[in-house]
């Protein structure tokens, strides 16, 4: 939390009560997690963030299964420099989401995605989809 500024990373917030966040697991316990996998967050942005990233997780098994080796290798998501391969991961999928912030991603990385065809594939999920709750 003190690395975070004692504030919500996602919505700033210095006023709610604050959660720490893992965004990915290493080893078998919680507290084997690396630092750099967890965030600061407040009440309601853990919540709202849970349920993004286990749509994110979805979406992202989804499209490896439909993807052949050469889509894949264009993506190259885990070539990022120095980062492991779940941060890489987490990071595509917030750049996919938000626009805005793609070019720095394709920059940052080398990795030109074709975003409009991973669009596409979310676009065809949800018309068709393989999870029924």
């Amino acid at each position: 939390m003190q690395r975070d500024g004692f504030k919500c990373r996602d919505c700033g917030s210095v006023q709610n009560t604050l959660h720490v966040h893992h965004c990915g697991y290493r080893g078998k316990a919680p507290w084997e997690t690396p630092l750099e996998l967890l965030i600061t967050v407040c009440e309601r942005c853990h919540t709202l963030r849970q349920c993004m990233e286990s749509e994110a997780r979805l979406t992202l098994e989804e499209w490896l299964a439909e993807s052949s080796i050469s889509d894949i290798a264009e993506v190259n998501i885990a070539s990022c420099y120095d980062s492991d391969y779940e941060s890489s991961i987490r990071w595509f999928l917030y750049a996919q989401s938000h626009p805005d912030c793609r070019k720095y991603y394709e920059e940052v990385t080398g990795i030109k995605p074709k975003w409009d065809a991973l669009k596409q594939i979310q676009a065809d999920k949800n018309e068709n989809p393989i999870h029924k709750a």
